[in-house]
């Protein structure tokens, strides 16, 4: 087919990533759809799902991760993202080998054998068991008394991998803390996909979710090598649309159709997935100006969106009764469009139950 335009491309992706016209009304079945989002800034991940379900409240994200029903564990990338509860095996089984290569040199750098791991989830497993969720101080204190070092990121790297293992995932907070729980006593049902069925499920989830893509951005995403990214997209060749782009291949799921001109803003937070799910990013930015929305050491800031483009970022500072939003333009606008924007802003007061107060 005809190469889609940078505008098309961002509006297409708006609509997969269930950002417009979203189709979704539970958590999960939103989470499953997408494959993962990413979470390390957990109050802006939840806004993540909250700005693809109208209507939803930030407390109903909080209940299904109390639940178990959705989680927040280290799983593509190493980093934290959200998973459905009943797609977090197969995922792992899949990524996770490859992840553990990545972190292997840091382990060894930290004298963290693969016989001190073994010990050490051992010793987890057993101090969780019978649904026992305990914090991360909690669990390296009896790491400590068992002879283990959890001091020099130890600790981190003692968790990512009792992860990255199959054994934990979050459990329910105290208070503000987090805590892990034990995968086999929290999940109470897997979808079963394995090897090249669970390859072939992910790399569907992500051109679905947020085609058009490359190859090279699903790399990016799921942490996959080049070749079973291929791979991946071989197995869904009768599943898949594609177009060429400036010596790039574009893949994405059903027909693309022309939308009318709007005027649709979005407030979208930090790492949201419309962005860092891509390699490249031209399409919904101007590059040129990458450091007024992502700051050093690829931390994304919270975007403001106008018909799937940057057009600047926003800065949020939650009080007792009320959330302060300061609103910063990568372009000068005049005082319509900044009330346009105000108005827009809303919807994470609604979503987090606080009155907005926007600070010029």
């Amino acid at each position: 087919m005809e190469a889609l335009s940078n505008n098309q491309i961002a509006t297409q992706r708006l609509v997969n990533q269930q950002i417009t016209d979203s189709k979704f009304k539970y958590l999960e079945k939103l989470l499953s759809y997408l494959g993962a989002i990413q979470a390390q800034d957990f109050a802006m991940a939840k806004w993540a799902i909250g700005a693809r379900i109208p209507g939803l409240a930030e407390a109903d994200v909080d209940q299904a991760l109390e639940k178990g029903t959705i989680l927040r564990t280290h799983i593509l990338r190493p980093t934290w993202h959200f998973v459905a509860a009943e797609d977090l095996r197969w995922m792992l089984d899949l990524t996770a080998p490859h992840v553990k290569r990545i972190v292997n040199s840091y382990n060894q750098k930290l004298e963290l054998t693969d016989e001190l791991l073994a010990k050490a989830r051992k010793i987890i497993e057993k101090s969780l068991s019978g649904n026992n969720h305990l914090t991360r101080k909690e669990i390296m204190l009896i790491l400590s008394e068992n002879g283990i070092r959890t001091d020099e990121w130890r600790s981190t790297h003692i968790m990512f991998d009792a992860e990255l293992s199959g054994l934990v995932c979050s459990g329910i907070n105290k208070g503000k803390q987090f805590t892990y729980s034990l995968i086999d006593e929290t999940i109470k049902k897997h979808a079963s996909f394995s090897g090249d069925g669970a390859l072939a499920e992910l790399t569907f989830r992500y051109f679905n979710s947020r085609g058009p893509a490359t190859i090279p951005d699903f790399c990016w995403w799921s942490g996959l090598t080049l070749t079973k990214a291929r791979k991946g997209v071989e197995l869904n060749s009768n599943k898949f649309n594609q177009f060429t782009k400036e010596n790039q291949t574009y893949y994405f799921t059903g027909n693309f159709k022309e939308s009318k001109p709007d005027d649709t803003i979005h407030f979208l937070p930090a790492f949201d997935e419309f962005l860092i799910a891509y390699k490249d990013r031209s399409a919904s930015m101007d590059t040129s100006h990458y450091k007024k929305v992502i700051a050093g050491y690829g931390i994304f800031k919270p975007l403001m969106i106008q018909n799937g483009f940057v057009k600047g970022a926003w800065q949020r500072t939650v009080k007792k009764d009320e959330v302060h939003i300061q609103l910063s333009f990568i372009d000068k606008v005049n005082k319509s469009e900044f009330q346009k924007f105000a108005a827009v802003a809303e919807d994470y007061g609604i979503f987090i139950s606080k009155k907005v107060v926007i600070i010029k």
